[in-house]
């Protein structure tokens, strides 16, 4: 008997409809997807610009706040009088013991030589050649992050990692206004990963992987991740771009959404030039929207099995009596037999 083609339909319908139903949940959920990873892109990377200004800001100002502190001791009696320097031990050690982030608080005289300082570190010692000294002579000078050279056997260091400070120096004038020597302070550089753990931690609930990294002038990390400290950063955002995030592959192979913002100074302090960056790897910024996108393609696999047996019964409606028809017909033309 000859294979009548209405038996062939039904099952035509419901590939048919199936594959339609199919192709459209590909093409919202690729649409979808799409339009939610770029809000999400968007969301994130303006987020990550927030926390860089925020982390910034306070750099600035914490370093602010601790050069106008030695503005107000560089005034006091006890230091401006070359007759009693050795009285200026003891504010020395006050500001020290309030403000444990200064690791070291020196004065020396005119030619250089320490004279006074915080547990009595370094007294009778020359840092005439120390910039320290060289730039603090005319003006407050506020210099970059350097490793301690002096200092590193004389200081405790439990972690036993290189100790880095920041300096702070200004001029000493006695009461006639001639110079008499300089104030010079070193800020431990662990204030500032304080600084970024207390900001950035409770946020790592809400946004896992998240990192920091705070990057010198010339474009090295100065804090951030151990294996990146050192090396330049990968940030690969313009100077001076109204678009301060970016994503972007690093060396690690992986792909981060980065966001960053510059030091600006402060009411007279004119920053150092750092900049802080933050970033997320793309892969975890972006996983609610791959997920929905998984989760309407996974549905539309589903409704596409769904319509397709509901496509096999109405095309068996359909073609049921058609089918007898035919059937009915390939008989008479057989003839009696």
């Amino acid at each position: 008997m000859q294979l009548l083609p209405f038996k062939s339909f039904r099952a035509k319908f419901a590939i048919v409809v199936a594959l339609a139903v199919l192709v459209l949940t590909c093409i919202f959920g690729s649409v979808i997807g799409a339009s939610a990873i770029s809000r999400h892109k968007e969301q994130t990377g303006h987020h990550l610009v927030e926390y860089a200004a925020s982390m910034i800001d306070r750099l600035d100002r914490d370093m602010y706040s601790r050069s106008k502190e030695l503005g107000v001791l560089s005034a006091l009696e006890a230091l401006r009088n070359p007759a009693n320097v050795g009285e200026a031990r003891s504010p020395l050690n006050h500001l020290n013991a309030q403000f444990p982030s200064y690791s070291w608080i020196g004065l020396t005289n005119a030619q250089g030589t320490v004279v006074a300082s915080t547990g009595r570190l370094l007294e009778g010692v020359s840092i005439a050649h120390r910039p320290v000294f060289m730039e603090g002579q005319d003006k407050t000078f506020v210099g970059d992050v350097h490793e301690a050279v002096m200092l590193a056997k004389l200081l405790p260091n439990p972690s036993g990692e290189a100790m880095k400070f920041v300096d702070i120096s200004m001029p000493v004038q006695d009461k006639a206004g001639r110079f008499i020597g300089v104030l010079a302070t070193h800020l431990s550089w662990q204030w500032a990963a304080e600084i970024g753990r207390t900001m950035f931690e409770p946020l790592k609930n809400s946004l896992p992987g998240l990192e920091f990294l705070v990057v010198s002038k010339d474009g090295n990390v100065l804090l951030g991740p151990k294996h990146l400290i050192g090396k330049p950063s990968e940030a690969g955002i313009a100077h001076n771009s109204e678009i301060r995030w970016s994503v972007n592959k690093w060396q690690d192979g992986k792909t981060y959404v980065v966001g960053s913002a510059e030091s600006k100074g402060l009411d007279g302090y004119p920053g150092l030039g750092w900049t802080v960056v933050t970033r997320q790897p793309a892969e975890v910024a972006f996983a609610e929207a791959n997920g929905l996108r998984a989760e309407i393609l996974l549905w539309g696999s589903m409704l596409s099995i769904a319509f397709a047996v509901i496509g096999w019964f109405v095309a068996g409606v359909i073609t049921g009596p058609l089918n007898r028809i035919a059937e009915a017909a390939t008989l008479l033309s057989e003839g009696p037999m």
